[in-house]
């Protein structure tokens, strides 16, 4: 005899940001706990540009160059933290 266990999942949209149309195709998205900070990171050909949201809309476009994929995880890694302490 299987005895089976449910478990429930309650979603809810805490905010929405539109997209900006030049962000790069293989993207990373990172989203504070609370859903209220959105921060949107891609590889360049020189490093790692990067925005995030800032009152309801997108902050301009940061860079960051780097001179190896070791840097470039590291610096990944900073921008995570920064939404998750």
């Amino acid at each position: 005899m299987s005895k089976s266990t449910a478990h429930h999942i309650r979603l809810r949209i805490a905010s929405e940001h539109d997209l900006s149309d030049f962000v790069g195709a293989e993207a990373r998205l990172s989203v504070s706990r609370d859903g209220e900070r959105v921060l949107v990171s891609w590889s360049t050909a020189s490093g790692i540009d990067y925005l995030e949201t800032e009152g309801g809309a997108w902050s301009e476009v940061f860079s960051h160059l780097h001179e190896s994929s070791e840097a470039a995880l590291a610096f990944w890694d900073l921008l995570e933290r920064r939404l998750r302490p």
